[in-house]
């Protein structure tokens, strides 16, 4: 406010009251603080009282906290005293605060414990006076009610952490979590003052461990195949599938869920079946029933994690006589057999 009063400077002059102007003492500013962008001076004193007061309106915590000026006293004989008057600008809570990032992504490693730090926000409030107050907006967005925020006990800013187990596998968070954070300067009771609160958005990326083991949509089958059955007749798909395969990465970035598939051969297995990418078994070789009435073959699932992790499927083939057959076996070379 113009014209607020700031602090009175006195002088004293020994010279004789009674005795002509010589004690008669007139205040000035020697050294004034000028408005950067109007140019005018932002104190003024008054010439017979020193009382110093604001000129202009209103003074700005935020642009400069403190003022020096040089009050001088003249007397009527022309002698000068001066002072120096340090101008301490006291902070009021009228700005509201902000946070560091209008949206902040983090990536957080599943089955990290529940009191570890997710995340520091920072927070920007040029107030000093003010009390802080953190929250998780309710129902602000996908999994809002699974963590917390809290100030930091040193330092400036919150920390954000987790209220549940993070499992990647867990399709409550096949998408992560997409929320809102707020923070307001005048305590907990100003939620509802919305030009005292700052919001931002935090997206939060669960990262995949390799925890799982691939898994058959059936460990055991039993097929029977023709003894005339050509070479690449598919015989059995037995798929698997890996839980950790990561929604936010290529298969080029996370191979924990990228399968392989081998074949392993028990006592009656033949070189006549191969596996592919697909975990589609194919003949590769002719059948003879007569030869080997049943083949045992144990079919390998294996990750790419690190460590890797297998499981494995059982396929039992038995041959199918073709009445009036001649049938020699026969391999095809360059192909992977067991």
């Amino acid at each position: 406010m113009q014209c607020t009063p700031v602090v009175t400077i006195t002088a004293e002059d020994f010279d004789d009251k009674n005795e002509g102007s010589n004690s008669k003492l007139i205040y000035s500013l020697q050294k004034n603080a000028v408005d950067e962008e109007t140019g005018l001076p932002i104190f003024t004193v008054n010439a017979s009282t020193g009382s110093i007061s604001t000129a202009m309106c209103c003074l700005d915590r935020e642009r400069a906290s403190h003022y020096s000026l040089t009050v001088a006293a003249t007397d009527g004989g022309g002698l000068q005293g001066s002072c120096e008057v340090l101008v301490l600008v006291a902070d009021e809570n009228d700005v509201p605060p902000r946070w560091g990032r209008a949206e902040w992504t983090v990536e957080v490693t599943e089955g990290a414990p529940l009191d570890q730090v997710l995340a520091t926000l920072t927070v920007k409030d040029p107030d000093t006076r003010n009390s802080l107050a953190y929250r998780v907006a309710p129902n602000s967005g996908r999994g809002w009610q699974m963590v917390k925020i809290e100030g930091r006990t040193a330092g400036d800013g919150a920390e954000l952490r987790s209220l549940v187990p993070l499992d990647y596998e867990n399709p409550d968070l096949k998408d992560g979590l997409r929320f809102q954070v707020q923070v307001t300067d005048q305590g907990t009771d100003a939620w509802e003052n919305r030009y005292r609160v700052g919001e931002a958005t935090v997206i939060v990326r669960i990262l995949d461990v390799n925890d799982n083991a691939p898994s058959f949509e059936k460990v055991q089958q039993s097929v029977r195949v023709r003894e005339d059955a050509p070479l690449g007749t598919v015989v059995a798909k037995v798929p698997a599938f890996d839980l950790d395969e990561n929604r936010f990465m290529s298969r080029t970035q996370n191979r924990n869920g990228l399968v392989r598939y081998s074949l392993a051969g028990r006592r009656g297995s033949s070189p006549h079946f191969g596996i592919d990418h697909t975990g589609t078994i194919r003949t590769i070789g002719l059948v003879d029933r007569e030869a080997i009435s049943k083949h045992s073959l144990v079919v390998h699932a294996t990750d790419h994690g690190v460590p890797p992790r297998q499981s494995s499927a059982t396929v039992t083939v038995s041959g199918k006589t073709v009445s009036g057959k001649s049938v020699s076996d026969k391999t095809v070379s360059g192909k992977t057999v067991i």
